[in-house]
């Protein structure tokens, strides 16, 4: 566990990196304004991101982690304004069926603001077991979307106008379920 502020604003700290365990919690913006972290590698069998968690870590270009369930607070990434790459890989344990039966009802919600004025977010990729659900303005201010690929051993529920103007070039979505609300993708210049 992480608390809360605990690494917020420490100018020195470059890289985040925290080998297989099997919870991880982060703190509300526990990470938030650090000015030299470029890169963030986590594994783990539950993550649990705190609202504000990587807010303004403008030199943050990678977040990768692989997990059996993940919870976010609300706006973990906001304002990471050089963030390129999102990779969350499902890694299943040796209770593989116990987990599955519990993650396929659990959901990973990306609210409004997921990745507000993420303006260099190119690549989005996540490959989990729970239920994907995606708000309105979840990628508020990320002109620079290339590749988005959703795959959930669950469902995905896409709200209206969630890529509404995005100018992704590839958009791949797996799911038992999947569901796009009105206007998802509206004007959307290159698909």
């Amino acid at each position: 566990i992480i608390n809360s502020f605990s690494f917020k604003e420490c100018e020195n700290l470059c890289n985040i990196s925290i080998p297989r365990a099997i919870k991880i919690e982060l703190g509300e913006s526990c990470f938030s304004y650090l000015k030299q972290i470029s890169s963030i590698k986590l594994e783990c069998q539950h993550l649990i991101v705190g609202s504000n968690c990587f807010e303004s870590c403008n030199l943050l270009n990678s977040f990768s982690c692989k997990i059996c369930k993940i919870e976010f607070g609300s706006q973990p990434f906001n304002n990471c304004t050089k963030l390129q790459n999102i990779t969350i890989k499902y890694e299943p344990t040796t209770t593989f069926d116990q987990l599955m039966n519990e993650n396929q009802n659990d959901e990973i919600f990306l609210n409004d603001n997921f990745f507000n004025k993420c303006s260099l977010l190119n690549n989005v990729e996540l490959d989990i077991a729970q239920r994907i659900t995606m708000s309105t303005s979840a990628f508020n201010g990320c002109n620079n979307l290339s590749t988005i690929k959703l795959k959930s051993l669950s469902s995905i529920t896409l709200t209206n106008k969630n890529f509404q103007q995005i100018r992704t070039n590839e958009f791949k979505v797996i799911g038992k379920q999947v569901t796009f609300g009105d206007s998802c993708f509206y004007s959307s210049e290159k698909l």
